[in-house]
């Protein structure tokens, strides 16, 4: 019988769908030590966000077929390695879209409504923090979308139907777009917007995009939204802009380090409201990832082309024979 690693513990609906159907280890810890023995006779890996699958991981995994992301990004895997050796990478692509989108969509309205600020107000005593006069509406207000795909366009879809909002929208690789209007430059469209959200992946290009240089373009009234990956944004550059009033707030759900530190400058910022990279962690959303990241490897397993594959251009290259969906 075939071995999977689970890298962390999986939601029921995905061990459901395993049981009987494979060995099943899940890691004790997140050591490299017990990734190293853990994975060396592995045929498949369940990957979570808790290890990094290195170029030398993958040389000692000879019997490793397929790893399977519990999610979009693929940053803590070597791809291009994994490849080269004929190892399929799949992710969840989609299967958090909804979830992430609602949360981001939660952090606008909260910064624009002062939730925290209020909700401590409030159990203060503090009845005529009321009268602050920094409430604002979404309603007419251009929200700018960084990346439009999946998670973007869907943000985009809410803000403008929900909250009449004026939607803009650059990424690299779409310049037509059937309901966002889009932008020739990152410059131009965190100019442009009162709000921007981040919906692209960390990769050596996108790493630190969100600088000082480029918060400087920002109205002063402007919030910022990160649900994508921390190392975008660069966290000192946008705890300087939030302390001496360049944007008026942000929404953060992923940190450069995770968690971050205890003394971080944002951490004490009334402006910024933060979550523990917990968007898409929803019943629904946890439920949808575990599905169908157990079933990418059980296709495998079968012969049968995967839905998501991340480096299906590799695969071909090695000549592996799927039966397509």
């Amino acid at each position: 019988m075939k071995k999977i690693l689970i890298t962390q513990p999986l939601d029921r609906a995905g061990m459901d769908l395993l049981q009987g159907r494979a060995d099943i280890i899940v890691m004790k810890d997140s050591s490299e030590h017990t990734l190293a023995e853990s994975i060396e006779d592995a045929d498949a890996v369940i990957l979570r966000t808790n290890v990094t699958l290195s170029r030398g991981v993958l040389e000692n995994s000879p019997r490793l077929l397929v790893i399977s992301r519990t999610g979009v990004g693929t940053s803590n895997v070597d791809v291009e390695a994994a490849g080269n050796m004929g190892i399929i990478v799949c992710n969840t692509s989609g299967m958090n879209t909804e979830s992430v989108a609602e949360h981001a969509v939660m952090l606008m309205l909260s910064l624009s409504k002062h939730l925290v600020v209020m909700d401590k107000a409030v159990r203060n005593g503090d009845w005529m923090e009321r009268r602050n006069g920094k409430l604002s509406d979404l309603f007419g207000k251009t929200l700018g979308v960084m990346g439009i795909g999946n998670i973007g366009s869907r943000v985009a879809h809410m803000c403008r139907t929900a909250f009449g909002m004026k939607i803009i929208g650059y990424d690299p690789f779409i310049t037509e777009h059937a309901e966002i209007e889009t932008v020739k430059s990152p410059g131009e469209l965190f100019s442009m917007a009162d709000i921007v959200s981040l919906h692209i992946p960390e990769t050596e290009s996108t790493r630190h995009l969100v600088d000082k240089e480029i918060l400087s373009c920002m109205k002063t009234s402007s919030f910022l939204i990160n649900t994508s990956r921390g190392g975008i944004v660069d966290q000192n550059a946008l705890a300087e802009a939030l302390d001496i009033g360049l944007i008026a707030g942000a929404g953060l759900d992923v940190f450069e380090n995770e968690p971050p530190e205890i003394n971080d400058k944002l951490m004490s910022m009334s402006n910024v409201i933060l979550t523990p990279h917990s968007a898409a962690l929803t019943y629904e959303s946890k439920t949808r990832i575990a599905a169908q990241a157990a079933q990418a490897v059980l296709d495998v397993f079968s012969g049968i082309e995967p839905e998501f594959i991340c480096n299906r251009s590799d695969i071909h290259e090695q000549r592996i024979n799927l039966i397509p969906r």
